[in-house]
């Protein structure tokens, strides 16, 4: 099938629009925030968002692989082998899933600062729903259910705008780590309403084995990518004051605003 540009233009634009529009109305609310939190608290969350970053990247790839699949049975009308593949790598995920979790529940214990101890336990169980309700989110996008997407996208974007906003003058830095879990929700109720995939717990050990042989390869190399990418938030964690990483956290939320303006473009590729 020859690719389309136009039609990729076309469906990009719709994800280039509401990233347009969530980088608009992020500006006065991260004014808000910034006018009531501390640099300290920035670190705080800057500090907690590698731990959920670094979760998601070390993975055996298992549904890395199982998203290159589907789109491949799909277009051959195999609907039943894509359904299949879909269950067993978003099972096979989920397990693993419960690993990071796990692991970030652990680490809280072994800090003293409450604020960090308590947004460990808040981004655990954060990271295991928003990655629940990404499955859905994933495959309406592999089902070029571009629209139903976008939309998605849009609610998350307005949501967290709005969920933050109200919630920051209450609990302050808690505010921040919260507000995903409840959006999370949000788009859980819109996906299984507007976009179920029919998905159903299946496990097949060998399938697992096949796939992960090549997502193994796959993760590493978005482990490699995003490693280079976020290096400079690592080290400053590393070795700076938690004062400095919330003011270098701060700034890249402005200098970050249009980098992912076009990258839809790409990812529409069939």
């Amino acid at each position: 099938m020859a690719i389309s540009v136009i039609n990729i233009l076309r469906q990009s634009a719709k994800f280039n629009a509401v990233q347009i529009i969530g980088n608009l109305i992020s500006i006065p609310k991260s004014i808000i925030v910034a006018m009531v939190l501390f640099p300290k608290d920035y670190g705080v969350i800057g500090f907690l968002g590698l731990w959920t970053m670094y979760s998601g990247l070390v993975n055996p790839g298992i549904l890395s692989a199982g998203y290159r699949e589907i789109p491949y049975y799909l277009g051959r009308n195999e609907e039943d082998e894509a359904l299949r593949i879909q269950n067993i790598s978003i099972s096979a995920d989920l397990i693993y899933s419960l690993l990071p979790f796990l692991v970030i529940l652990f680490a809280s214990f072994f800090f003293s600062n409450p604020v960090i101890k308590i947004g460990l336990i808040i981004t655990a169980f954060s990271f295991i729903v928003e990655r629940f309700v990404n499955y859905w989110k994933q495959m309406n996008f592999l089902r070029q259910n571009f629209t139903l997407v976008a939309k998605g996208n849009l609610i998350s974007s307005i949501s967290i705008v709005v969920i933050i906003s109200l919630l920051i003058y209450w609990m302050k830095v808690y505010a921040v780590l919260i507000a995903p879990i409840i959006v999370s929700f949000i788009l859980g109720i819109y996906y299984f309403k507007k976009g179920p995939i029919d998905y159903r717990f299946e496990f097949d050990w060998n399938e697992i084995k096949r796939l992960a042989k090549v997502g193994i390869i796959l993760s590493l190399g978005v482990l490699a990518f995003w490693g280079y990418e976020i290096a400079d938030k690592t080290i400053i964690a590393a070795r700076l004051p938690l004062r400095e990483l919330g003011l270098y956290t701060y700034a890249m939320t402005f200098v970050m605003l249009g980098w992912k303006l076009f990258v839809d473009f790409c990812q529409l590729a069939p």
